[in-house]
């Protein structure tokens, strides 16, 4: 976290959501540090709009905040180690090209001097990431399916039904 401060002309924002203690804890913590280019944010209601702000996202690699980080433009670095479908996600990304990993702190601040010293990389991920990005996906989805299943049959329409031990007694 110190290392942070060398970065002048970067701004960072840690996001801890609703969990109050961390974020207490970490506010104490850059306080104590006078870290003067860290903001600790409580929950965030409007994540895109955040998203849209911002020029790069560290994050771990799960599958809604990597979909949400390709649909809003913003290039990632992928923290730490990772397991089942994250580890999937982060092998795709990064051999895509879409994405940059670390697992340790150190690799973390040579990876963000190397994005400060050429920020051509951060265009190379959003280039890449274009080819990943899907941001209709979930009609694309509503449709092939409607389109697998057929579309339903038209109802006949009734007023009412009556029914006498579990047959219709007769339909108007």
């Amino acid at each position: 976290l110190p290392f942070l401060r060398s970065f002048e002309d970067m701004h960072f924002v840690f996001l801890p959501g609703k969990d109050e203690e961390y974020a207490t804890r970490l506010k104490t913590l850059f306080d104590a540090m006078k870290l003067e280019n860290v903001t600790v944010l409580d929950y965030v209601d409007d994540m895109a709009a955040l998203m849209h702000g911002c020029d790069l996202a560290i994050l771990k690699s799960g599958g809604l905040t990597v979909t949400e980080c390709l649909c809003a433009h913003l290039p990632m670095i992928l923290l730490g180690k990772s397991y089942g479908q994250e580890k999937a996600n982060t092998t795709m990304l990064t051999g895509m090209g879409a994405s940059m990993h670390v697992t340790t702190a150190r690799e973390l601040i040579v990876t963000l001097r190397h994005l400060h010293d050429h920020p051509e990389s951060l265009k190379a991920l959003l280039i890449n990431g274009e080819v990943l990005r899907r941001p209709h996906a979930a009609e694309d989805i509503a449709i092939a399916t409607m389109e697998l299943v057929g579309k339903p049959q038209k109802r006949k329409r009734v007023f009412c039904r009556f029914y006498w031990g579990g047959k219709p007694a007769h339909i108007r």
